[in-house]
């Protein structure tokens, strides 16, 4: 398998887990009480796994030009909280929009981190 189907698998894996974790399981509660996803009782997936599948390929293609795996993250950071953040709280009702930032912000900042430090364990066998 090569290094770009490997770092693809690692988003992959990462990603899903984590956004299936964080927003259905441990803080469901928390989004639905900041009535921000209409659909949390019933997610739809596929939608949520082929925006990843796009997103991976990108960033697996791009991660093996980067010279520094921190910068990257830094990108990926800023990148994640553009359209994960500011562009949802741009359109969406929250009852607290404060409260919608904050923990988007704390899952993206985890997502970042993961998502680096998978991406250089994976670079670290190449």
């Amino acid at each position: 398998m090569t290094s770009f189907y490997l770092h693809l698998l690692a988003y992959l894996v990462v990603s899903f887990a984590l956004g299936v974790v964080w927003h259905v399981v441990i803080f469901k509660e928390y989004y639905k009480k900041l009535a921000i996803y209409s659909n949390i009782e019933k997610p739809r997936f596929s939608f949520g796994f082929s925006a990843m599948l796009l997103q991976g390929i990108v960033f697996a293609h791009i991660y093996p030009l980067m010279a520094n795996p921190w910068l990257f993250g830094l990108g990926l950071f800023f990148l994640l909280m553009s359209f994960m953040v500011f562009a949802e709280a741009g359109k969406q009702n929250a009852t607290s929009l404060s409260g919608f930032v904050a923990i988007q912000t704390a899952f993206s900042a985890v997502q970042t981190i993961l998502v680096t430090l998978s991406f250089a364990l994976v670079s670290s066998f190449y």
